[in-house]
């Protein structure tokens, strides 16, 4: 799948937090697209995809570029 990083970042954490999940996946959707609607970016190191400590899906939205991106008229995020 090519997802932004709130896809990645939603797949990476049920992953890490699901004893079960055993076979790696292929999360690199980021790294496809010419640009993102998250502030942080997601992080790969040696091959692998790097966890983040933060909470929640461990991302902030970026409100401009997600203005940007949105199909239609949209002021705000609500």
């Amino acid at each position: 799948m090519v997802e932004t990083g709130v896809g990645t970042s939603a797949y990476l954490h049920f992953a890490v937090s699901t004893p079960v999940v055993t076979m790696g996946c292929e999360l690199f959707g980021p790294l496809l697209l010419a640009d993102d609607i998250v502030k942080e970016s997601t992080q790969y190191h040696g091959g692998y995809i790097v966890s983040n400590p933060r909470p929640g899906l461990g991302v902030t939205l970026d409100e401009a570029k997600v203005n940007k991106y949105t199909r239609g008229k949209m002021d705000t995020i609500k």
